[in-house]
């Protein structure tokens, strides 16, 4: 359990106080951490791939640039398709929108997590979700890996 909101089971909490409380938990902070580095060296795989096939890369190159590179290139079956862009929509809501999840400024559609009526549960609910964006950015790594160091493989990543 990340933190303990109250003795009364049902308590709900603010989102913005909710919001407070990820912030000033370590857990949740260094999962968070560790799934950014994750993307991040998801990224230099990507790059490293994307170059390895000729493509020009440059260091700017956003996520979502480099996955439509990969899609332009043909690089990902339709299913690979649909898990980059899914894995696109969690960094970008774990980069950008986490805070204005809970501020009531995004759209329920886009959001990953929920904000409203938020229990000390959902802490634990939440840090579980990370734990399992991790493995899957992980498991990213390894078929970009595979492809990169593996001519054999390297036809489509995913």
């Amino acid at each position: 359990m990340l933190y303990k909101l109250g003795t009364t089971v049902g308590y709900y909490m603010d989102p913005l106080n909710f919001y407070d409380k990820l912030y000033q938990s370590k857990e949740f902070c260094e999962q968070l951490g560790r799934i950014l580095l994750g993307f991040n060296k998801l990224e230099v795989f990507l790059k490293d791939f994307l170059r390895s096939k000729s493509f020009q890369v440059s260091e700017m190159e956003t996520f979502g640039q480099l996955i439509g590179k990969l899609e332009g290139g043909r690089f990902l079956s339709e299913s690979g398709q649909i898990h980059f862009q899914q894995l696109l929509r969690v960094r970008n809501y774990l980069t950008h929108n986490f805070y204005a999840g809970f501020c009531g400024q995004l759209d329920n559609k886009k959001k990953l997590l929920e904000s409203d009526d938020l229990s000390d549960m959902d802490a634990e609910v939440f840090e579980s979700k990370l734990k399992q964006e991790e493995e899957n950015i992980e498991s990213y790594i390894v078929a970009v890996k595979r492809a990169l160091f593996d001519p054999e493989n390297s036809l489509k990543l995913l």
